[in-house]
Formats: structure tokens, sequence, C-alpha cells
């Protein structure tokens, strides 16, 4: 006699190999929400405003020049206060510099390459007349 035994009904076939399992997402636990303010950007924008850090006060210097040649303003303060960066093919920096004691600031979009590039970083965009109680926000270019 063949097939299975009586009262045993029909072998379950094994489930497809290659295929992806959906799930419902809705299902799934979601974690819960941090407390404060948001700490990831979208894909592909800025990050969240931040303090800046020696490292950005470090580009910010290699670039005064160019800033002092475009804005043509005096700048007896060169302070990196605040940034937000984007990755690109390299990296997108927009800082907050402020440049005097009574707290006036440039906003600078600044471009750092690849280092395999052998480039150094360039700026692509300066704006006067902020302070800093200003927001930080996209610079055109």
């Amino acid at each position: 006699r063949h097939g299975p035994p009586p009262g045993a009904g029909a072998p379950t076939p094994p489930p497809p190999r290659n295929r992806r399992t959906r799930t419902n997402s809705s299902a799934l636990p979601r974690p819960a929400a941090a407390a404060g303010p948001r700490t990831m950007a979208l894909p592909g924008g800025f990050s969240e405003v931040r303090p800046a850090e020696p490292e950005h006060q470090a580009i910010a210097e290699t670039v005064r020049e160019q800033i002092q040649e475009t804005c043509a303003c005096e700048m007896p303060l060169f302070t990196a206060v605040t940034v937000a960066t984007q990755v690109v093919a390299g990296l997108m920096l927009l800082m907050k510099l402020q440049i005097t004691e009574e707290g006036e600031c440039l906003h600078v979009k600044v471009f750092r390459p690849l280092p395999h590039t052998g480039e150094g970083p360039q700026v692509l965009a300066v704006e006067t007349g902020y302070s800093l109680d200003s927001p930080l926000a996209a610079l055109a270019e």
C-alpha cells in the first residue's frame, strides 16, 4: 500500500524557497518615542544643528580667507558656533561663525571633498547679518 496512513490526510508541502516573507508591519512592536528633540536627520539631508567641535573650527580656519574675500567684512573674532552636516561625495557643512564680540554672525556653506581628491575645503555661500540667536538654515549657492 502506498500513500499516507489512514486518517493522516495529505502531507504538508515544504515552504517555497528563495521567497521573501511579507510581514504585517503594524503588528510589529514599535520602539518607544525618544524623549527630547529628534537626533537623526532625514536620509540625504542635513543633520540636526549641533554645537561646533574643534574639527569644525579647523575647517573654518582653512577657508577663512575665502570667507573674508566673499563678505568683505571685519572679523575680529572667528569662532564656529553651530554646525549641520550632510554626507555627499565629501562633506557639506552649514556653519554659524561668530565674528564680533557683540554677537554678529555669518552663515557659511562649505564643501570638503573626499581626501583622495587632494583638494581642500571650498566656500560655496556666505550670508551676513545674523546673530547668535538666528537659527542656522540652508543657504542658496
